[in-house]
């Protein structure tokens, strides 16, 4: 028998206060907290709930987050999941564990009273039991959505209420066309025509502009995903004698009017709102909302673009392999490719790619109205401290970093003709078919 096994059935296990508090110099333990077991939160939905004042950056005990990487400890790790642990008289209960720290090795704890507390904001009226009565959920999934509350997020006065958002299906069409069709059992590729669906709203929603600042990231009540300005009062007044009731329906399937929708500011899409299914109707979901006392908040809002702007990798897995010549691959990857070589030599191009950027089309020529600390100063008074060997350490990293992105395929948007060949033969394709 094992040391795990000879653990008591019903005994909970505690961490030693000596793992996260100091000594003094006389031996004893004091209120000082190690520094390495600090664990730095933005502001979310669980952190407005311990009611403190967050502008003093207050240390909270509400939450433990417990790393347990070593696979000797894995029964340990199952122990505390399934009964929780103890620390400095309170006892804490398995949280979740968001995608990243799943990675990780890492769970989220939550102290039991304040648990008990806020469940049902939290859960936003549903239950374990209610999920589970309803063919349950996959457990990484719920992970994720229960993680939603420990993301970033800011309150924001949109003055938008939850009964001013609908929640519609996602809205995709079918395209045909040849695809190079992988037998995921056998591993066999085919080329063959097929009619595929496209997601054009997957995780995606519009608001009446003026609702938000700008397009932006959303949290609240098991919501996630963009959001974009889009008046679509003024596009369903347009098109309102060819609509069809068909197609005027919520993600539960229930009719909705067309005033109905020229009354809300927002709509989102099924993908956006994790655990629907579990709901029973718009109204039912706006109703746990409201008793929740949550709100829509921002987890990230559209930054103004840089002089450089970068394209993820999805964009170019569009173009079809026979456009990707050596010469092609080259023309895309040149402006990158000319940036970080330009980095060594032009102090504007090296103060850019180390953060320092200009504020307005105004200061283009110009670092008057940008603060420079004393060496990014000399270097743009004398760009031969580019061949310094203590500028080419402080560079280093940056220019790694540009690297590691180009060959992920981040690379800087080209001009519009340029990306537009690229494209051609697919976009050829799709409005063929």
């Amino acid at each position: 028998m094992n040391e795990l096994e000879k653990f008591p059935v019903d005994s909970v296990r505690q961490i030693r206060k000596s793992a996260i508090y100091v000594y003094d110099e006389e031996g004893n333990l004091t209120d000082q907290i190690k520094g390495n077991k600090r664990i730095v939160w933005f502001e979310n939905e669980c952190v407005r709930r311990c009611n403190v004042d967050l502008s003093d950056i207050p240390v909270l005990d509400q939450f433990l987050l417990l790393k347990c990487g070593s696979e000797v400890l894995t029964g340990v790790l199952q122990q505390i999941i399934d009964r929780g642990v103890d620390f400095n008289d309170k006892h804490y209960l398995f949280y979740t564990s968001s995608t990243g720290q799943m990675k990780e090795k890492t769970i989220t704890l939550v102290e039991e009273n304040y648990w008990m507390k806020n469940e049902y904001a939290l859960m936003c009226g549903l239950t374990e039991e209610r999920i589970n009565s309803k063919g349950g959920i996959n457990m990484g999934k719920f992970f994720s959505a229960k993680a939603l509350n420990i993301s970033n997020s800011i309150q924001y006065d949109s003055g938008v209420s939850i009964d001013e958002v609908i929640i519609v299906p996602d809205f995709n069409t079918m395209v045909s066309g040849m695809v190079n069709y992988l037998n995921v059992d056998t591993l066999d590729i085919e080329e063959k025509k097929m009619d595929i669906k496209i997601e054009h709203m997957d995780g995606a929603g519009i608001f009446i502009p003026g609702t938000f600042p700008c397009s932006c990231q959303i949290r609240g009540g098991w919501l996630k995903g963009a959001v974009f300005p889009f008046d679509f009062h003024k596009f369903i007044e347009k098109y309102r004698d060819e609509l069809s009731a068909v197609h005027m329906k919520d993600a539960w399937g229930n009719p909705v009017t067309v005033d109905e929708f020229l009354s809300v500011k927002m709509i989102l899409t099924d993908s956006q709102l994790k655990m629907r299914k579990y709901y029973t109707s718009m109204q039912e979901y706006r109703e746990c909302f409201k008793k929740a006392g949550l709100s829509i908040t921002i987890n990230n809002c559209a930054h103004q673009p840089a002089s450089e702007v970068k394209v993820a990798y999805q964009p170019f897995q569009t173009i079809p392999r026979k456009n990707l010549t050596d010469e092609a691959i080259e023309q895309l990857a040149k402006k990158t490719v000319d940036y970080i070589n330009n980095a060594k030599k032009d102090p504007k191009v090296a103060l850019k790619l180390m953060g320092i950027e200009l504020e307005s089309e105004d200061e283009k020529n110009s670092y008057e109205n940008v603060e420079l600390n004393a060496l990014h100063a000399a270097i743009l008074k004398y760009p031969q401290m580019l061949n310094d060997i203590h500028v080419q350490k402080t560079m280093k990293s940056a220019l790694m970093s540009a690297r590691k992105e180009a060959q992920g395929c981040k690379l800087i948007k080209l001009r519009y003709r340029l990306w537009r060949t690229a494209q051609m033969h697919l976009h050829w394709l799709v409005l063929r078919n």
